[in-house]
């Protein structure tokens, strides 16, 4: 189990990014899944969200690919 958050406790204060994810490692193997949502304030644009998995081969190398990424706000004004 991957669990993490960041706050910030400045002048702005409030949660900026949280992480949730599970894992699994065997003797030959290993396969992890994680969502990461970064949390921005109001006046910096967006937040987003991303999926991504990972494989390990023992003594071979790893794989790691984004399943989904996404993103939500900013100011409307995009040029």
């Amino acid at each position: 189990m991957i669990a993490s958050g960041l706050y910030d406790f400045g002048e702005d204060e409030g949660l900026r990014e949280s992480q949730l994810g599970v894992g699994y490692d065997d003797d030959c193997f290993g396969i992890t899944l994680v969502a990461d949502r970064d949390l921005q304030t109001g006046s910096s644009g967006a937040n987003s969200t991303t999926i991504f998995a990972r494989f390990r081969l023992k003594n071979l190398g790893e794989f790691e690919t984004t399943a989904y990424s996404g993103s939500s706000g900013g100011s409307g004004t995009e040029q």
